[in-house]
């Protein structure tokens, strides 16, 4: 499958940027990992997150769902989620997660 949509952009912070279409999915930048789908909860776009976030997070669609698994738990996915890679939680301005409860 071509990536042709997809492009990586490095920052001089040591960080990325990952755009599918016009949508920012995926940027890392001074330890924190921010995931935004705007709304295109697609296959494509949850593949292109899982390509280029940490072996550490894993985001995925149970009964219709998407959840991020993270060491410190699954939590619901929620467009401008963010999540401190080094162990430091999961956070989102405005508003709390929901852990997922197993």
């Amino acid at each position: 499958m071509s990536e042709v949509s997809t492009t990586v952009k490095y920052l001089d912070c040591g960080g990325y940027v990952v755009t599918y279409h016009n949508t920012e999915v995926v940027r890392v930048k001074k330890g924190i990992l921010t995931l935004d789908s705007s709304g295109w909860k697609t296959a494509t776009t949850k593949k292109r997150m899982n390509k280029h976030t940490p072996d550490s997070i894993q985001i995925y669609q149970e009964k219709g769902k998407w959840w991020v698994a993270t060491p410190m738990g699954d939590f619901e996915f929620m467009d401008k989620m963010r999540i401190c890679l080094n162990g430091g939680g999961v956070c989102y301005l405005g508003g709390k997660y929901q852990k997922r409860i197993n």
